[in-house]
């Protein structure tokens, strides 16, 4: 179980949906390929950052004076659009793994994913849906600190101080965003509050792609399966708790294929390449420039403004987040090179893989 904790990555491998893991080597920083993978993370972190926006407009737009469609419509949609927009890399993977076809256990482990994976788009739009892009974006990060913490508490791995302080300060920065400082938790939005049961959800969503991504080795098809399953579950639920309305889905057709193609599938397959040459620490950096792009996008899409103290809050997020993400891997690179300055012909230090984890808590 504790190496499985250590093969999580940032968002987990996989946001709102997947990330793969990412590599500690990498070419030279003058490689133009490097250069090349860094811009593409970049964009990834853009897409995922203004798909906030999109999903926004999506869920307040109105068609005949009345929602244009539910939440578990847009849900639905979404990740079924995700799904398909990924399926040509599953086909890809399987032709390419040297694995075992998937079994029925495999393939349940990862249905229950996607289950998990359900609750926390439901969750995190109805959140979206009344709260600001902003909020959302900086209060669904939360996730990146809780993730180590409820690792402590499920395998009992070792938590570094670091940790508890990027803790405490993401939670001062949330009650300056949401205004909790200084008005108090009257003050607090019941969608703020939703936005953060969302990140609890999502932290133990990227639990679970750790211990199951560790065994089987297969990220897309593990994309592909809950991308299926969240959108056939909340499609279901559609049917059931809601009309879904054909005219009212085409209606926003360009926010749903903005969060499900390009903040979804594609966005997933140029990270999951991308990752392979960028070192961690700046992807770390990189896709957490996401948050930023979302405040950027509430304000120049929605004309979004915050107050003094809520700014002040999304940067003691923003701060400690980098904090919690990069710190140990900045410390893993300055070993490596150490090493590589002592023995040269080893090219690698003694006890480090290939791969490492962003938010794992070491």
């Amino acid at each position: 179980m504790r190496e499985a904790a250590r093969s999580l990555d940032h968002r987990g491998g996989l946001r709102p949906s997947g990330r793969a893991p990412t590599r500690l080597t990498a070419p030279e920083p003058s490689s133009p390929r490097r250069t090349t993978a860094a811009l593409l993370l970049l964009l990834v972190a853009f897409l995922w950052g203004t798909s906030f926006a999109s999903m926004k407009l999506a869920l307040t737009a109105e068609l005949d004076g009345r929602p244009a469609v539910g939440i578990l419509t847009f849900v639905g949609t979404r990740f079924l659009l995700a799904a398909l927009s990924v399926l040509p890399f599953v086909l890809l993977e399987s032709r390419r793994t040297t694995r075992p076809p998937l079994g029925l256990r495999t393939t349940g482990a990862f249905m229950l994913l996607g289950g998990l994976l359900f609750s926390y788009a439901l969750v995190n739009q109805i959140g979206v849906k009344d709260t600001t892009v902003t909020n959302s974006g900086f209060l669904t990060s939360l996730y990146v600190p809780l993730i180590p913490v409820f690792v402590f508490v499920l395998f009992r791995q070792t938590v570094r101080p670091m940790i508890w302080i990027g803790v405490g300060g993401c939670f001062l920065g949330s009650c300056l965003l949401t205004g909790v400082i200084p008005a108090g938790f009257d003050r607090l939005h019941p969608a703020d509050v939703w936005v953060m049961a969302s990140a609890v959800l999502f932290a133990f969503h990227v639990i679970g792609m750790g211990v199951f991504s560790a065994r089987w080795e297969r990220p897309v098809t593990l994309a592909f399966i809950q991308f299926l399953v969240t959108g056939l579950l909340a499609s279901a639920g559609a049917l059931i708790l809601e009309s879904p309305d054909l005219r009212g889905i085409l209606f926003i057709w360009k926010e749903l294929a903005y969060a499900g193609i390009l903040a979804g599938g594609l966005a997933y397959a140029l990270q999951a390449s991308a990752q392979q040459v960028v070192p961690a620490p700046a992807t770390a950096i990189l896709l957490s420039m996401e948050m930023v792009f979302a405040a950027a996008a509430g304000a120049v899409v929605l004309g979004e403004r915050l107050e003094t103290l809520q700014w002040f809050g999304a940067v003691l997020i923003f701060g400690f987040l980098l904090a919690v993400e990069v710190g140990p891997l900045l410390r893993r690179h300055r070993t490596r090179a150490a090493h590589l300055a002592s023995d040269p012909a080893s090219g690698r230090p003694p006890s480090c893989g290939d791969e490492t984890a962003v938010g794992s808590g070491e």
